[in-house]
């Protein structure tokens, strides 16, 4: 499916119950072949998951005809799936189970980095459920700032190749020299990046006041120049100030590499928590100037419109528990 058009907000409300739904079902099947060693995530994590799924049945369907070899690089990949808290009847398989499951067109690898040794043995188990052992790959204990390197190595052997990294951290544990060995490559490839900007605007505030010293900025932007950057443009200080601006050096940072990149930010914020992070969406701009993108912004759209109340009232949904008069219309 692919949202082309802006929706109303009944209908945009009625679409994300639709796919929250699709994903439960999906994850209760898979819960129910192997229970075993879930993560507990966010529900917000439900929205990210969503775009992933709407945006890999575009992105295959694009590059199958073009390419001959298409590949799916996961560096965080997790157990295979996820519960939320109060909502354990509810789970929704991992990015690797949902690239697999809902591209339509099928990779032809995946190439899957987990460095926690239960969760990469669970996702061994629960992969197999779904793909061909002759399809994927996975790296048990494994570092995405170094396998990053073995990865692109292989897939570089394949002539016509094409990749779809999903980089999707622990807080701010990539590295940008991982950034870089993906933009570099002489393959081409799109990257949906999750980028921690609440957790950085923290940690730079802490900085910024002395208060402490960050290793892991440094290595986020692969210099130490992102301090001086913050000082030069900050006007008032705010921590939207900071988020906004640390987004935008990282943008920067991704076009220094990639000169020729289309770069969307999706917002998703947690009103109540007072917490945001971004999707930061990484294309190579065509001769066409890339007409699908119009997909990509109807989705940037629709994921930012969400609501938090929207999740949850999707989540029980799918439970059998429907929470709005919305519902019945």
């Amino acid at each position: 499916m692919t949202i082309a058009r802006p929706l109303s907000s009944i209908d945009a409300y009625k679409e994300l119950i639709r796919h929250i739904s699709e994903l439960v079902s999906a994850g209760q099947e898979i819960y129910h072949l192997y229970p075993q060693n879930p993560l507990i995530a966010h529900r917000w994590t439900v929205l990210k998951l969503v775009f992933l799924k709407l945006y890999v049945p575009i992105y295959t369907w694009i590059i199958k005809r073009r390419y001959s070899y298409m590949a799916y690089l996961d560096l965080f990949a997790g157990s295979g799936l996820n519960v939320f808290e109060g909502y354990e009847k509810a789970p929704i398989p991992g990015s690797p189970i949902i690239a697999w499951g809902f591209a339509g067109l099928s990779f032809d690898h995946l190439y899957l980095v987990e460095k926690n040794g239960d969760h990469s043995r669970s996702l061994q188990h629960r992969i197999k459920l779904v793909v061909p052992s002759t399809r994927f790959t996975i790296y048990h204990k494994g570092d995405a700032n170094e396998k990053v390197y073995d990865i692109m190595d292989e897939i570089e052997e394949f002539s016509g190749a094409h990749y779809m990294a999903f980089i999707d951290p622990f807080g701010l544990n990539v590295h940008w020299s991982t950034m870089e060995r993906l933009l570099s490559s002489k393959v081409r490839g799109d990257l949906l990046i999750l980028f921690q900007s609440h957790v950085a605007m923290t940690t730079a505030k802490q900085v910024l006041k002395r208060e402490a010293r960050s290793k892991a900025l440094p290595r986020l932007f692969g210099t130490h120049d992102w301090l001086d950057y913050l000082k030069k443009k900050m006007k008032n200080g705010s921590a939207q100030e900071v988020e906004d601006l640390l987004l935008e050096y990282y943008i920067m940072r991704i076009r220094s590499v990639r000169k020729k990149a289309r770069i969307l930010t999706v917002n998703i914020r947690l009103y109540r928590e007072h917490i945001s992070y971004k999707l930061i969406f990484v294309t190579t701009k065509t001769r066409q100037n890339n007409p699908w993108m119009k997909n990509v912004f109807a989705l940037k759209s629709f994921i930012e419109n969400a609501r938090p109340e929207d999740v949850d009232n999707g989540i029980k949904n799918a439970l059998g528990k429907p929470k709005s008069l919305v519902e019945f219309l």
